[in-house]
């Protein structure tokens, strides 16, 4: 889809996960609207891949719904997201753009993430293959925090940072 695109469930799912044979994303959206002008927490999860660059204009989930967006290249609006104690998943992501909350808050991606904002969760798990770098706010994880570089260095050393668990890191 070469413009923007809306997609309003109502309080129904939202699921478009398309891939190929061999697992790759096939759908092409350019910017994305989900749930637009619809109550915070009145919606229903949400599951979308992309296979390139994808900007997501304006997100809103239900209360306690999953949020599961993956892209070559995510870039999400300026604003807070919160699943409540559903997941969050976020595949692609290189910066933050508000607060991230939710259950088991996982983010990954093929180059680097800087964590700008304050990430909220039962469990984080951070893979990418470049630098991870909290450069602004808190990471508040009530459970095991998991971070892994494969060709770069993780820094998540804020000290208003709060691990409840166990917490991992390799580079």
């Amino acid at each position: 889809v070469s413009g923007a695109t809306t997609l309003n469930a109502g309080t129904g799912n939202i699921t478009l996960l398309n891939v190929d044979g061999a697992g790759d994303a096939v759908n092409d959206f350019n910017t994305i609207d989900i749930n637009p002008g619809q109550a915070v927490g009145s919606t229903g999860a949400v599951a979308l891949s992309d296979r390139n660059a994808l900007t997501v204009s304006s997100v809103v989930v239900g209360t306690n719904q999953a949020l599961n967006l993956s892209a070559g290249t995510l870039t999400m609006p300026a604003g807070d997201i919160d699943t409540g104690t559903a997941a969050l998943t976020l595949g692609g992501l290189a910066t933050t753009a508000g607060n991230l909350s939710g259950g088991a808050v996982t983010l990954t991606g093929s180059s680097g993430l800087q964590l700008a904002h304050n990430v909220t969760a039962d469990s984080l798990t951070l893979t990418y293959a470049g630098d991870i770098a909290q450069t602004a706010g808190s990471l508040l994880v009530a459970t095991t925090t998991q971070a892994t570089s494969s060709a770069g260095s993780v820094d998540l050393s804020a000290a208003t940072n709060d691990f409840g668990g166990l917490v991992s890191a390799a580079a």
